[in-house]
């Protein structure tokens, strides 16, 4: 199935916001377990 340059066009054009929120979703996931490693649970600072 050959695709012209159009239809090509379109579909990227419909894919691309889902990718941008996809790499969103990551990036502050990350941040979010970045964020958790670096608690220390009560009762063991210093341990």
């Amino acid at each position: 199935m050959a695709l012209n340059t159009e239809e090509a066009l379109r579909r990227v054009r419909l894919i691309v916001p889902m990718l941008v929120a996809d790499v969103q979703t990551a990036v502050l996931l990350h941040a979010v377990l970045e964020a958790s490693n670096d608690t220390i649970p009560e009762g063991m600072m210093g341990h």
